[in-house]
């Protein structure tokens, strides 16, 4: 896909403000100083560097922050954050589906500059793979690359089955600092925010990333997925999850036994990771209107990480 294109609105998203902007307008509310980078930005900082963009690019803050469809990582961008998160810096993915999809850029010679985006989706047409099978443009779990997103973000959109899922997170773990003076009991909900014309509307979905059990190993499928399948770190903190719903003789009805997005937190080498494992996490952050605990949340990650 090149770059050197106009963006064309396919699927009803606008380019930035689907996401992006509903949490840069919501950081400039509370007064707290971010600056911004793309995916290329720290693509570049690990392959070509150009004057645009200084060497070690990370290492100059305390938190990286993913938001809404992060789909395609280069090895670039996932070893520098990785890197940056191993070395002490704290990752926050209010986001989901991350890390989905390997990518490659084709970069202009004499600048360093991206041109255009390389996904293939299917090994047999990628013809990298006879000389450098872990740059295949294949999800990021599967073969050859075989480097499973759960050790970038905790949990994976793997194998969603096209689950349903209900609208509210369930607290799992209440006394956690993540919902620090929210008062929140083991039977707490939350998720729901006054949407546009004050209808009650939820941050679940449109895509959600999951907790990935970890596998003995009889349970580990035989190849070509085997120790490949995501599995979320041993250490990963189930904070809250949004059920999935199930139908029975034609009543649908919540399962509680059926997780689907999951909120939790790791560390990572000397670093953190958070995710809230939802694309719309940041269309509830109301912040002037009506404080939420979507709101509570994200400042106290915020106050946390940064």
């Amino acid at each position: 896909m090149s770059r050197n294109r106009p963006y064309i609105d396919v699927f009803g998203f606008p380019q930035w403000q689907m996401w992006e902007t509903p949490l840069i307008q919501w950081l400039d509310r509370m007064g707290i100083e971010v600056e911004i980078c793309t995916g290329t930005d720290i693509h570049i900082d690990q392959s070509t560097p150009v004057p645009t963009v200084p060497a070690g690019l990370l290492s100059n803050y305390h938190m990286f922050v993913s938001v809404g469809h992060d789909e395609y990582w280069s090895k670039e961008m996932r070893d520098a954050v990785e890197g940056f998160v191993a070395d002490g810096g704290n990752a926050a993915f209010f986001s989901a589906n991350v890390c989905w999809w390997q990518i490659r850029f084709d970069q202009d010679p004499s600048t360093g500059a991206p041109i255009r985006q390389v996904c293939y989706k299917d090994k047999r047409f990628d013809p990298i793979i006879p000389d450098n099978p872990s740059l295949a443009t294949v999800n990021w779990y599967d073969i050859p690359a075989c480097r499973a997103e759960t050790t970038l973000t905790g949990v994976s959109w793997y194998n969603p089955g096209g689950i349903p899922y209900s609208d509210l997170y369930h607290v799992l773990q209440a006394d956690h600092w993540v919902f620090e003076t929210l008062e929140f009991d083991d039977n707490s909900r939350f998720g729901v925010y006054a949407g546009p014309n004050r209808v009650p509307t939820s941050v679940v979905g449109l895509e959600v990333d999951l907790y990935q059990p970890r596998l003995l190993p009889g349970e580990i499928p035989p190849p070509p997925l085997g120790y490949c399948v995501p599995q979320s770190p041993e250490n990963f903190v189930k904070l809250a999850y949004v059920p999935g719903i199930k139908t029975v003789k034609s009543v649908t009805e919540i399962d509680l036994d059926l997780w689907t997005a999951m909120m939790g937190i790791f560390q990572s080498g000397k670093g953190q990771v958070f995710t809230a494992a939802t694309t719309s996490w940041p269309l509830g952050l109301n912040g002037a209107s009506a404080w939420t605990a979507i709101d509570q949340i994200t400042l106290n990650v915020f106050n946390r990480f940064r």
